[in-house]
């Protein structure tokens, strides 16, 4: 998709600040960047789980090449140590070629040119590798494979218990580093494998040096693979949690291949001219995973988030529907709501063990939201199904928010709007918590989550209608409209010309955050034309930045402009000003509305949502868009690389202002 060359690669800076990622559909990936120097302990050429989605262990963190020419060894590798950089195969990189389903590295040599491709088999742990050698005569490649066995979000060091024993048969080479654990397989479709068992000590990785993590780690190679290469003759190596014949990388690869190319050409933007649009097309697939139960779900993020409930159902039409994916969406939705408890759908599945946890108050309202963005593209007969199918869990979700479910959700009958939270459980997006203290503590009534709970209303009666079940009908209308009334009376600040954040028991807390554009958004509006105008306005001026929204107003006391150094440092920024890129989806769809969906305001998102298309083949990794950004300029791009809502919101408004054209 994206080409490089030159000293965006020769430049261990600029080569070493952008990278891809690979995903396998059940949430193992593989990940560099286009130096191939790890910057992060969550790189590696095979990162795959003890079940789909679940325990994640970074099993081959790369491969380091060399090309031997009689008696001396042409590094192609790099890696970072204290203070020195060795090898330096990155100035050898000729060109690169990442942002789809198929990573490519060409390295310009005397003797001639090697080129490496890197894929991942859908639906498989399986990393495929081809090396293609172009020259006068044939070279020897010699591969060592530095490998690992340990939690991806752990480093780890040279012990007794790691058990490096390689077992070779044949084209076949596999090592167990703990006993009862996974296995790391090697296949190679030629060559010959000398074991040799040692450990590279005190690799760094910069980027969780600046995160104030531990950045430091040994990894062991089990052997040396020879491997005679001929001029023009594709060679296959593939590392696996199964045995997978070498030979096997050439399908991989020729698969992947044809499946970026299909992705990019489905649905109302594929076949795009913009090769941004396709990249995040084929980037928006990779969200896309599939758990042992069979069903789909969505990726929160890369590298290290899983499925999260709030994120997969805001992510959702995105990910799925401009590329007419409903099979996938409906999917999902039912997954989770074939896992409610007390009305609420999973904010997570957890990393370990079965138990998901139920901590939010916002992910089942948008579940409503998403359910009505399908239902709303199915044809009549199937959304019908659809909906009759889901009743059952929306019908329990608004019973149990009217009479008080877990955390304190309930509706307060006074105003219809709904009560959340306390002083210890962060329910909403902004979640951030540092030991006690609840960084931006948001219990009582958010302004999004009034319009989040109206909507909800509002589609479970349009669904009831649907299904003839009049008495649901009326009765979700009558709380909904209840809940219209109370809502500018309840958040409207008047001074400020903007919607206030969250109604609490001492009031109304008027600091101005980004929470207001979804109010604005939704299906169903419920915010005063004028005051959602003024509202747009303010937040245009303020908190609207070229990459995202700002989470909190610059004027604000409380406002971090970087989002940068250890744990505590970072969650003190994390809401706190800033900059998320999935909220200007929302305060760009309010625009929309409030503007008409005229011509110009069409325009004027396009305009807006160009610096985003830009980030995706300039910075962090290539082919996506990051989680966060600094609310400061330059806006260096933060947390995940790669974000589902992020890269969701883009191709929804993209979609939005296609149609109708």
């Amino acid at each position: 998709m994206f080409t490089f060359s030159g000293r965006d690669l020769t430049d261990l800076e600029r080569s070493s600040s952008r990278e891809w990622v690979l995903a396998n559909g059940r949430g193992a990936y593989a990940s560099s960047t286009l130096s191939n120097v790890s910057t992060r302990r969550y790189h590696g050429l095979l990162v795959a789980g003890a079940k789909p989605l679940g325990d994640r262990r970074m099993l081959v963190a790369k491969l380091s090449e060399g090309v031997l020419e009689k008696v001396r060894r042409i590094e192609l590798g790099c890696n970072k140590y204290p203070d020195v950089v060795h090898p330096k195969g990155h100035q050898l990189l000729d060109e690169v070629e990442v942002g789809g389903c198929v990573v490519r590295h060409r390295w310009k040599l005397d003797l001639g040119s090697l080129e490496r491709r890197i894929a991942m088999a859908q639906g498989r742990d399986v990393t495929a590798v081809t090396y293609t050698w172009s020259g006068d005569k044939g070279v020897t490649l010699e591969l060592r494979p530095l490998t690992g066995a340990r939690s991806y979000h752990h480093c780890q060091r040279e012990h007794p218990e790691f058990c490096g024993v390689l077992h070779v048969s044949g084209q076949h080479a596999f090592m167990r580093p703990y006993e009862g654990g996974m296995e790391i397989h090697f296949g190679f479709e030629k060559g010959e494998v000398s074991p040799l068992g040692v450990w590279y000590y005190n690799l760094h990785y910069d980027r969780e040096r600046t995160r104030g993590l531990d950045f430091e780690e040994d990894l062991f190679c089990p052997g040396s693979w020879s491997i005679e290469l001929e001029p023009g003759k594709p060679v296959g190596f593939t590392l696996s949690t199964e045995e997978v014949d070498g030979s096997e990388a050439h399908d991989i690869i020729a698969k992947a291949q044809e499946r970026q190319d299909r992705i990019a050409g489905q649905g109302e933007l594929g076949g795009s001219g913009d090769e941004r649009v396709r990249a995040l097309l084929v980037a928006a697939d990779s969200f896309v995973a599939r758990r042992e139960s069979g069903q789909d779900t969505i990726i929160a993020g890369f590298h290290w988030f899983t499925d999260w409930g709030r994120d997969a159902m805001i992510a959702l039409p995105g990910i799925t529907l401009p590329q007419g994916r409903l099979d996938v969406a409906r999917s999902v939705i039912e997954g989770f709501a074939d896992n409610i408890s007390g009305g609420i759908i999973p904010n997570r599945f957890p990393d370990f063990g079965d138990e998901p946890a139920y901590n939010t108050v916002d992910a089942t309202l948008w579940m409503f939201v998403a359910a009505k963005r399908l239902a709303d593209r199915l044809p009549e007969t199937e959304a019908k199904d659809f909906v009759a199918g889901l009743w059952p869990a929306l019908a329990q979700s608004i019973e149990c928010h009217v009479r008080g479910t877990m955390y304190g959700i309930k509706v307060d009958e006074t105003d219809g709007l709904l009560r959340q939270g306390d002083d210890q459980h962060q329910l909403t997006w902004m979640d951030a918590k540092v030991g006690d203290w609840v960084v931006t503590p948001r219990a009582g009534k958010p302004v999004e989550i009034a319009a989040l709970w109206y909507n909800a209303l509002m589609i479970g009666a349009e669904f009831a209608d649907l299904l003839d079940k009049r008495d649901a009908a009326i009765e979700y209308r009558g709380r909904a409209e209840k809940a219209k009334k109370s809502f500018d009376r309840a958040f409207w600040h008047e001074e400020g010309g903007y919607y206030g954040d969250v109604l609490t028991d001492g009031g109304l807390d008027t600091r101005l955050r980004c929470n207001q554009a979804i109010a604005l958004s939704l299906p169903y509006e419920l915010a005063d034309p004028d005051h959602a105008k003024s509202a747009l306005k303010v937040m245009e001026d303020k908190l609207l930045t070229p990459v995202g929204m700002r989470s909190l107003s610059p004027d604000d006391p409380e406002y971090h402009g970087i989002y940068i150094g250890g744990p505590y440092e970072r969650d003190s920024a994390y809401h706190r000003g800033t900059v998320w890129t999935w909220p200007i989806g929302p305060f760009l769809r309010g625009y929309l509305r409030a503007h008409g969906s005229s011509r110009q305001a069409k325009q004027q998102v396009s305009d807006w949502l160009e610096p985003l298309l830009e980030h995706t083949r300039s910075q962090a990794c290539i082919g996506s868009i990051s989680e966060i950004f600094d609310a400061e300029d330059p806006h260096a791009p933060r947390g995940c690389v790669s974000q589902a809502w992020s890269v969701a919101e883009v191709l929804d408004l993209l979609a939005e202002i296609q149609r109708g054209d």
